[in-house]
């Protein structure tokens, strides 16, 4: 359940009293309810639940009501991260990690040339040598 001093839940207006039902079936018994206990919870069938996620209204209103019970429960999330953090859980060492911006992951990007093959690629030094290349055969030639 929210905590007293939380703000209110996100507007559900335009939503039927069984999809309100829903969505308070979800604020009262969390995230992880399947469909089937989530129908027996706000007293409906599994086809209103169904019929319910059919409609982008509810859908809105569910991830919105999802945002809001993520951000109402952000402490308990970095607290279990930490107490995984220091088992052997890589994952959560890397959020933490990234959270207080002391671990940036490493990004790799390959180039290809023209139909995927090699790219050509010339320096500066590569051009003056060239130059001077020229220059050397057109003054021979001369």
């Amino acid at each position: 359940m929210p905590r007293k001093n939380s703000p209110s839940l996100p507007s559900v207006v335009g939503l039927s009293p069984k999809q309100h039902d829903l969505l308070a079936a979800i604020v009262e018994n969390g995230l992880s309810l399947s469909r089937t206990d989530l129908a027996e919870k706000a007293g409906c069938d599994r086809k209103t639940v169904w019929a319910a996620f059919q409609s982008e209204e509810f859908c809105d209103a569910y991830n919105k009501v999802c945002l809001f019970l993520i951000k109402e429960r952000v402490g308990e999330v970095i607290d279990a991260a930490i107490r995984s953090a220091k088992g052997n859980s890589f994952a959560d060492r890397q959020m933490l990690l990234q959270i207080v911006g002391m671990y940036k992951p490493i990004t790799r990007q390959e180039v290809t040339g023209k139909d995927g093959g090699p790219m050509q690629v010339q320096t500066l030094v590569g051009i003056i040598q060239d130059a001077r290349q020229d220059g050397k055969t057109q003054t021979d030639a001369a």
